[in-house]
């Protein structure tokens, strides 16, 4: 030390009694220039002469078996914060300064002056330098470099400070700084450190990525960092990738901690061969706490511009939303299905037309039992979701994530639901009052049935042991039926009273359950075909027995104990006959066939038609199961129907369906879990009189950790078992390979391909790159698809015809591509954002594995 240790004491004591209690300093000789380690961090000076993300920066290696567990896998370390202020909150004014340096000077009423290792300790705030000045009259402080300044969530380093030592605030010159809890780092020529953790940079930049790796960052003139409102707001804003600048905003607000805020989000980008280049740029604002609205601009590029907007509205007992969305004059939309190509005709004009979209949602809870819900939805045509894509009820559906309808098992959406509903819940008793409608978007689809209203209401309840359950439903069912003839244009009301009593009996070896089922309808029908009834009324007695045993036993294989259970069941039913040809299709469907449906009372959906049934269903289950932890890795199943009389109530029959045959198809099912990693699951409908495999289904997914997931599926359905359906895409034979892999280091593979072997053909496929680390995300996939045809038709010369002219329906096939790709810059905004929906129908699993590793 220059000074002895008694003459800087002397100092420090008079010092003391000019601050009063506003300062408690002291001296210390004893750690002059020595490293202290705290939780992995420097804490001295020398350490100071790196950036302040360099300082608190701890890579994976260095960090505890604990921090490691918690840490992403595609993160290389974390920012720590010394233990004594992690969670602390940041000093009062008014609590006391502890001063410690080598040397100290006093001048009375004018100064104070404090010389090499210098640290001032106020409660959870800390700063360090070489050198500190005290102007007694203005409380200004005069820091020369390196200089530190660290409080909970905030480390400050720079080459010189002036400021107000008693509030923590002041001007850093060359400065770095690092916010923990956001992980935002950054430096700039000078930044103002206000109260409250609040930053105003000039002429500086920020990134989230970690010390040396700047793959995106934002520089601006002025940056201000409001970390208690959680936001931040730059001007003349120039963003840059890899320090290459791709884009300037004048001004910019951003997020720095998870609290909504008003400003424009990031924009999205894409192209397909059918739009073009699609632009994106939503603004979003925050209107109030319990309400807010989101404005998308939209650039088709060959279509033209497209407004969107939404409404959120949130009350303490209602959910509400409404979005919108125009295009005026689409340039391309074209709706003409006519076309005249004989000589001298006429091709209708092409005529540019305004497309919209409208959607809103309301969730209410009236009391503890009222709720009432709402969902509404209409296009301009039926094409919109296809060209253009938009968000209805529960399915976002968009044009990068248009579902085709040649995968068997999958559905494109035939009608837009429309339905308002009042329920009520109870202990006993539930009941509902809903108004539906339709509007159909799949021209192929018919036009569905209205209701205007229904009125359903249950009651369950147990009487010793019996189980008696009570069904009412009232509909009246009404559609435009002007262009229709027969069952399909009736329309009118029906009511139904669906009993059941049930006798369960349990034990740990079996179950048995008798049942008594009482089924009335009755109808008041318009426009009903010649000689169908215009009142049917009809009243179906059923009865069934459902009885099971349970066997099991232990065993031991390849060194491990298991436990299989064998459960047979047999299920009788009978179901009285009612002539019901003449019955309207309000609500009838044909269920499909499978091992669980040999156990329902009704081979049909809906109360239109209940089947007769003199009937047994045997089944055959066994599971394999670990003893030690009671996990299932095997269970496989076997069941058949055998009918004791022919079946008399037919609907819309299959060329394969034979009511005359004595037994159904033999149907199985097999489940594997073959650990954790990999899963099978398989089906099969086979018909033996014929020889034949009506359907049959097999999916095998790898999922041996949160980044890599594999999934195969192939399925089959006969064409004899199979509705046609008119101007549909059909294979009998379909497979689906989806996959996202890691190929090297934080670089993963994305691809699907979904291939029809009827006509060996692609139905969609799939390729893509994903990189992901702590600072970005991004990922990029080639798309190729078939949309749903189009039914249209032509007019042509025919010199063989009486008219000299012929019409041909032509079903014109239509296919799509596109290059769609998303860029996440953790904790500031996506660009893009179409492409994480778009793997998320693609590929299996996709979602819970975003959920598994986060973001």
């Amino acid at each position: 030390m220059t000074t002895s240790v008694t003459t800087a004491i002397g100092t420090v004591l008079a010092f003391s009694l000019l601050l009063s209690q506003a300062y408690t300093p002291q001296v210390h000789a004893d750690n002059v220039g020595e490293n202290v380690l705290e939780n992995g961090v420097e804490n001295t000076v020398e350490s100071e002469a790196r950036s302040a993300a360099e300082v608190d920066w701890v890579p994976a290696k260095d960090l505890s078996e604990v921090q490691r567990q918690s840490l992403p896998w595609y993160c290389d370390g974390r920012y720590i914060q010394p233990a004594h202020i992690e969670g602390s909150r940041l000093p009062d004014p008014s609590e006391p300064i502890n001063v410690s340096a080598q040397d100290a000077l006093l001048v009375t009423d004018h100064s104070s002056t404090f010389v090499g290792d210098v640290e001032l300790q106020q409660g959870s705030r800390t700063i360090k330098s070489s050198f500190i000045s005290l102007d007694d009259a203005t409380e200004i402080a005069t820091l020369q470099g390196p200089v530190s300044i660290r409080e909970p969530g905030l480390l400050l380093l720079g080459e010189e400070t002036v400021g107000n030592l008693f509030s923590g605030t002041g001007v850093v010159d060359s400065a770095t700084f690092l916010l923990h809890q956001s992980g935002m780092r950054g430096r700039a020529d000078k930044i103002h450190k206000q109260a409250g953790n609040r930053l105003l940079i000039e002429n500086g930049d920020f990134t989230r990525c970690d010390p040396g790796e700047n793959s995106w960052s934002i520089h601006g003139d002025t940056i201000h960092l409001l970390t208690e409102e959680g936001y931040g707001v730059a001007r003349n804003v120039t963003m840059k990738i890899k320090d290459v600048p791709i884009a300037y905003f004048p001004y910019f607000r951003f997020p720095i901690g998870d609290d909504r805020l008003s400003g424009f989000l990031m924009p999205g980008f894409g192209h397909d061969s059918d739009g073009g280049t699609d632009i994106v740029i939503p603004y979003y604002f925050n209107l109030a706490p319990d309400y807010d609205a989101t404005y998308t601009f939209r650039s088709l590029w060959k279509r033209g511009l497209i407004h969107d907007g939404e409404f959120r509205y949130l009350t303490k007992r209602t959910n509400n939303l409404i979005n919108a969305a125009f295009i005026h004059d689409d340039d391309i939309y074209d709706d003409r299905t006519e076309f005249d190509l004989t000589t001298g005709g006429i091709i209708p004009e092409f005529k540019k037309q305004n497309r919209w979209l409208l959607h809103t949602t309301h969730s209410g809870a009236i009391s503890k039992n009222w709720s009432t819900k709402i969902s509404y939805s209409a296009v301009s045509d039926t094409d919109y979701l296809q060209d253009i894509g938009g968000d209805v009820g529960s399915i976002a559906t968009d044009k990068a994530t248009d579902n085709i309808d040649a995968s068997l098992g999958k559905n494109t959406i035939p009608a837009l639901n429309r339905i308002a509903s009042i329920n009520y819940r109870g202990e006993k008793w539930n009941s509902a009052l809903i108004v539906q409608g339709f509007q159909v978007i799949d021209p192929f689809a018919p036009e569905q049935y209205e209701k205007l209203p229904s009125l359903i209401s249950s009651y369950r309840d147990n009487y010793k042991e019996l189980m008696v359950d009570v069904k009412f439903d009232y509909t009246y069912f009404d559609k435009d039926n002007e262009d229709l003839v027969g069952p399909l244009a009736t329309f009118g009301q029906r009511a139904v009273l669906d009993a059941t009593i049930d006798a369960p009996f349990r034990n740990r070896w079996g179950f048995i359950t008798p049942s008594l089922n009482l089924i009335h309808r009755k109808y008041d029908l318009n426009d009903e075909p010649l000689a169908a009834r215009s009142s049917p009324d009809l009243t179906t007695p059923a009865f069934s027995l459902d009885s099971g045993l349970i066997f099991d036993r232990f065993f031991s294989a390849m060194g491990r104990d298991f436990q299989q259970t064998l459960e047979p069941r047999l299920y009788f039913l009978y179901v009285d006959f009612d002539e019901q040809d003449d019955l309207p299709q309000f609500d009838a469907t044909a269920s499909t066939p499978s091992y669980s449906q040999l156990f329902r009372k009704n081979r049909f959906a809906g109360y239109d038609r209940i089947g007769d049934a003199k009937q047994l269903s045997v089944g055959l289950s066994t599971s394999f199961l670990f003893a030690e932890t009671g996990a299932e890795f095997l269970k496989a199943s076997i069941g058949q129907v055998y009918y004791f009389q022919d079946r008399e109530v037919i609907f819309r029959p299959k060329p394969a369906d034979d009511p005359t045959a004595g037994s159904s198809a033999l149907f199985t099912e097999l489940r594997m879990t073959l650990g954790p990693q990999l899963s099978m699951t398989s089906s099969l409908e086979w018909e033996p009189r014929e020889g034949r495999t009506n359907r049959g289904k097999l999916s095998l997914k790898y999922n041996p950790d949160p980044r890599r997931i594999f999934n195969v599926s192939y399925t089959y359905t006969s064409p004899e078992v199979e509705q046609l359906l008119r101007g549909k895409i059909s294979n009998s034979e379909e497979s689906d390979l989806s996959f996202i892999w890691p190929i090297a280091g934080k670089w993963s593979s994305i691809g699907r391909w979904n291939f029809g072997w009827d006509e060996n053909q692609t139905m969609e496929s799939l390729i893509g790159l994903e990189y992901n680390d702590c600072c970005w995300k991004f990922r990029i996939a080639y798309r190729r698809y078939l949309k749903d045809p189009r039914l249209i038709t032509v007019t042509v010369d025919d010199p063989s015809s009486p008219g000299g002219e012929m019409n041909v329906s032509i079903l014109q096939q239509r296919s799509d591509s596109g290059i769609f790709f998303e860029v996440q810059l953790k904790g500031l905004a996506n660009l893009g954002g179409r492409l994480d929906r778009l793997l998320e129908d693609s590929i299996p699993g996709y979602r819970a594995r975003e959920e598994r590793i986060g973001l």
